[in-house]
């Protein structure tokens, strides 16, 4: 499977509680909850350990902010996948990198993103719950994955195992358009696992996780 990331101006997340299954989240309905100042972030901890990556586009600002859209590709179809990714201001590497994609939320054929422009809007409110196996985005179903790769460059994704007792919540969400394009915008909170992609046995406890993350509309 053939996977494009291209670096946008935003990005986004997702909904409910979670566990090792497909499917599908009924419609996000916006709560009364007020939509956090930041511009977006991710915040929690790691084996214990707080991390907190905050965009505000403000001169002191530590952290790069960028979205992640694109699809995955078998000949000319397409299952579209959004996320959100943060780097931190180190060159060269920028790292540690932390992201949250839901792939495969939109199928579209015939090599043009036109269909998935249009249903943009009703693709993300209708987000899936449940952290991806590698099988399972092989199969092209649709999920959540989280990713994460330390200063030393190692990579830890949440695809490597199990996800039981993993969550997702959405706690709010806004809807704008930038550079032509369709934004949403979603808060909330998470939880979950991510294993070392050459040793599984190697386990980080992502834990009292929230963020605030913007996705957009894929753009040729």
């Amino acid at each position: 499977m053939k996977k494009l990331f291209l670096l946008a101006v935003v990005a986004f997340t997702f909904s409910c509680s979670s566990d090792d299954s497909p499917g599908t989240n009924p419609p996000i309905v916006d709560p009364t909850d007020t939509e956090p100042t930041e511009i977006a972030f991710a915040r929690g901890e790691m084996n214990g350990v707080a991390f907190d990556y905050t965009f505000n586009n403000a001169a002191d600002d530590t952290f790069l902010h960028n979205s992640i859209n694109g699809y995955s590709a078998l000949d000319l179809d397409r299952w579209y996948y959004y996320g959100g990714m943060f780097m931190q201001l180190a060159p060269p590497n920028f790292t540690p990198e932390f992201s949250i994609a839901w792939d495969n939320v939109y199928f579209g054929q015939g090599g043009s993103s036109d269909g998935e422009t249009e249903a943009f809007y009703e693709s993300v409110s209708n987000l899936p719950t449940n952290y991806l196996t590698i099988a399972q985005d092989e199969e092209h179903l649709p999920g959540i994955s989280v990713q994460f790769k330390n200063q030393q460059d190692v990579l830890y994704n949440s695809v490597y195992g199990s996800q039981t007792g993993s969550t997702v919540e959405i706690l709010g969400s806004s809807e704008s358009m930038a550079g032509g394009l369709k934004r949403k915008t979603v808060w909330g909170t998470i939880s979950c696992k991510l294993y070392n992609s050459d040793n599984v046995a190697d386990v980080i406890e992502l834990t009292d996780g929230t963020f605030k993350m913007i996705l957009t509309e894929y753009s040729n």
